[in-house]
């Protein structure tokens, strides 16, 4: 008995160790997550918004339509463009 006994520690100290080993490389790659991965998350998650959207693109007229992708590319642009600076300017801080 006293080998099964050695044997589920050991198997317990294990777990506990895969647990804390999870944990901190959940920690660490949390940085490397791709907002692209979250926003497809989000679009996954609320299918019926997705669907609106859709709708409303289709009820607009494509004049409109041609009108709201050049302003939806143009603000696209400019929020990378600043966080590009904000990333920049925090590793001069650095």
């Amino acid at each position: 008995m006293k080998r099964l006994e050695l044997l589920a520690a050991r198997r317990e100290s294990l777990l506990l160790r895969c647990e804390l080993q999870r944990a901190a490389l959940a920690e660490a790659a949390a940085p490397l997550s791709h907002p692209g991965r979250s926003l497809l998350g989000s679009l996954r998650a609320h299918p019926v918004l997705v669907a609106g959207g859709v709708a409303l693109l289709v009820a607009l007229r494509p004049r409109r339509l041609r009108i709201w992708l050049g302003r939806g590319w143009m603000a696209w642009q400019a929020w990378r463009a600043w966080q590009a600076g904000r990333s920049t300017a925090a590793r001069r801080r650095a």
